[in-house]
């Protein structure tokens, strides 16, 4: 009976190599995960050209990670409305110098875009080859992380605390612990944004794999999400769930058990939310009375001056104030022709998902990262998350998340 033969000197060498190298891309998506979710003002020792966070500084890491594992491991993209959406944030941002008035602002446009695109990149392309349970399991991680400022914010723990700048005493200072919220990525509703893209996905995959972590760590972004209270995030999870019905029907009546036991579990979190925490009992008024809406009504009327001022070239990105809303924001600071070009761009991205070719057998998971995908932008219908650079950049790098689960399920199927 003869012996396999014994790897080579150079073939050892080789193999301790590739090793080496996935245990720092996987160290690289860990760092910048816990940037995102850390997002703390960058250090002073770092002198960058704009008020940083620790995020700006991984963004770094993660292109020098993402240009050598494309030249180790070959290449990879993005999917195309994808990369249209982010060339043409690029060149808006900086064409739009030539006339907006605010010149920084729209310098720090484009090179939030390309910082969005390189985050996103460097998540599909480090993720690749990777089992589904493994990237399930760095998507729960991604959950938890956001999660922990938020739990030391409510502790109110020395350095988690809301901004310097707002008074102790003000409505805004305390409603960061009146509903869930990060001491850095914002209040609720920035925070819900965030939270409420691996829900659908987790739950799906889990119940379809029979993975308690997936649904544990699913619920546990539904639980967090409600605990926001943030209304436009709710109302676009609920649209989500009958699109999840109208294109996927057999895997969301899968997951009637799950829904049943995360929404009881979401009714008792916020119950609690009530009973023990004072600030959510006083702010309570807020969540029901009309002010919000008829403060929308307003925002609709500036934004359509703001339009009329500036039809062709729009005002440029960030010159104005944000109107909770991502399609009459685009077409503020753009102007109508770009502004509906960008809006189709961004709808294009979730139809990719829905209707793009596919396998029969993964289809619906590419359904369930589109309904992910939809959840996220229409609650920017009616907030100002998608605006603000800094948590589009932690949108896109949810997005990445998304198309690494995608490209799991689509290799490896039922060898998770």
């Amino acid at each position: 009976m003869t012996r396999a033969a014994e790897p080579g000197p150079r073939a050892t060498q080789a193999l301790g190599w590739t090793r080496s190298w996935e245990m720092v891309r996987f160290a690289a998506v860990a760092v910048v995960l816990v940037a995102g979710a850390w997002s703390s003002p960058a250090p002073a020792v770092f002198h960058l050209p704009w008020p940083g966070s620790v995020l700006d500084l991984a963004s770094f890491l993660a292109l020098f990670v993402l240009v050598a594992d494309l030249f180790a491991r070959g290449w990879v993209r993005p999917p195309t409305p994808v990369l249209l959406l982010a060339a043409v944030s690029i060149v808006l941002g900086l064409v739009s110098v030539s006339w907006t008035t605010n010149r920084f602002a729209s310098q720090l446009f484009a090179v939030n875009s390309a910082q969005a695109l390189v985050l996103l990149w460097m998540v599909q392309a480090v993720l690749r080859g990777v089992r589904p349970r493994a990237v399930v399991a760095v998507i729960g991680g991604w959950v938890v992380a956001l999660l922990v400022p938020c739990a030391l914010l409510w502790a109110e723990v020395p350095g988690y605390l809301p901004p310097s700048t707002l008074d102790p005493t003000s409505g805004d200072y305390i409603s960061y612990f009146a509903r869930l919220s990060h001491p850095w990525i914002g209040r609720s509703n920035n925070i819900a944004v965030l939270l409420a893209v691996p829900i659908i996905p987790l739950a799906v995959w889990g119940v379809r794999h029979r993975s308690w972590m997936a649904r544990l760590f699913a619920a546990l972004a539904l639980v967090a999400t409600v605990m926001t209270l943030s209304r436009g995030t709710l109302l676009a999870l609920i649209a989500g769930a009958v699109l999840l019905v109208v294109l996927a029907r057999r895997e969301a009546a899968s997951l009637w058990r799950w829904a049943l036991a995360s929404l009881g579990a979401s009714v008792v979190a916020v119950l609690l939310m009530f009973l023990f925490n004072p600030a959510s009992r006083e702010h309570m008024a807020s969540r029901t009375s009309a002010t919000n809406i008829d403060a929308r009504g307003d925002l609709l009327a500036d934004a359509l001056a703001a339009i009329r001022a500036y039809p062709l070239r729009g005002q440029g990105p960030s010159v104005t104030p944000s109107f909770h809303n991502i399609a009459i924001q685009q077409l503020v600071d753009f102007g109508i022709v770009v502004g509906v070009l960008v809006n189709v761009l961004l709808v294009t991205v979730v139809h990719w998902w829905w209707f793009g070719r596919r396998r029969r057998e993964t289809r619906w998971m590419a359904v369930a990262c589109g309904v992910a995908v939809a959840v996220q932008l229409g609650s920017c219908l009616v907030e100002a998350s998608y605006e603000g650079g800094f948590l589009r950049n932690l949108m896109w790098l949810s997005w990445g998340l998304l198309l690494a689960l995608y490209a799991a399920e689509h290799r490896f199927g039922h060898n998770n």
